[in-house]
């Protein structure tokens, strides 16, 4: 596929989050192209840090080959059920695994699309 238009795309048609509506489209920004570890790579293959690790979403680095097994083992078997009256051996084995792990009396889990909280 040819990507040359790819800023174009993202400038006419990528609301990214935090910006405002005077300057959609203005933003000249650096494109992420891969990724390995605790780095990631730009369009001008230069390799940087990643340190807000995908903004709070990848701290365990990228390229994690037990990870994505995991993944596309869960979404293989299950990929998702409404929560809300209903629960599966997975989120309740994760929320176990969370709750062992939190400090002092922090033993509920949160688990929502993004990320999860525990309270």
């Amino acid at each position: 596929m040819d990507n040359s238009n790819a800023k174009h795309w993202d400038n006419d048609h990528f609301l990214h989050p935090w910006e405002g509506m005077a300057t959609l489209g203005k933003n000249d920004r650096t494109f992420i192209e891969g990724a390995s570890g605790i780095h990631v790579v730009n369009e001008k293959g230069e390799r940087l840090i990643d340190g807000p690790g995908g903004m709070w979403c990848t701290q365990i680095g990228y390229g994690r080959e037990e990870m994505a097994e995991a993944m596309a083992e869960q979404a293989r078997n299950l990929a998702y059920f409404s929560p809300f009256n209903n629960s599966n051996l997975t989120a309740a084995r994760f929320a176990r695994e969370i709750a062992k792990r939190a400090p002092g009396d922090l033993n509920n889990v949160f688990f929502y699309h993004r990320r999860f909280h525990c309270g």
